[in-house]
């Protein structure tokens, strides 16, 4: 490789000649291995600094959530009670939940109704969309969604 290139740019057409007839020329003709040989340019320009790329949030956050679709998971009680824990955390954020068709129950849905009273009591905004289409809904469950939609 070492003597291609100094016999290549010492500008030596003993390469040109293979292909001379072929239609090849050799100030055209480069391999992979010419291009560690061009000179390199330097610009006067100067990339950003990396704080000026930084957005606000940091990297390793992800943005919040607004809308959650748990819809036809089958998470049954102990998915609906796990999600209720964070329903009420200080996170204005969440709009809508839907966890329709989860194979939700009276017990779970009241899980939902003290998260959803907790949120109340914490001053953070109702939800503008709450979807339990597909689960057992009792007249209890029903009232204590009411009183903590109200």
């Amino acid at each position: 490789e070492k003597e291609y290139f100094q016999h290549h740019s010492r500008g030596n057409n003993a390469a040109s000649s293979d292909f001379h007839g072929k239609g090849f020329n050799s100030s055209s003709f480069r391999t992979q291995h010419d291009s560690f040989n061009l000179p390199r340019r330097h610009s006067k320009q100067t990339l950003p600094t990396p704080s000026v790329l930084t957005p606000a949030l940091p990297l390793s956050c992800p943005p919040p959530l607004s809308v959650v679709n748990l819809s036809y998971t089958s998470m049954g009680n102990i998915g609906m009670e796990l999600i209720s824990e964070i329903l009420y955390v200080d996170s204005p954020f969440l709009k809508s939940l839907d966890v329709g068709f989860c194979s939700i129950d009276e017990r779970g849905l009241l899980a939902l109704c003290r998260a959803l009273q907790l949120r109340k009591k914490k001053g953070l905004p109702q939800l503008q969309g709450l979807i339990l289409s597909g689960n057992v809904i009792t007249y209890k469950v029903a009232k204590e969604l009411g009183l903590a939609l109200n």
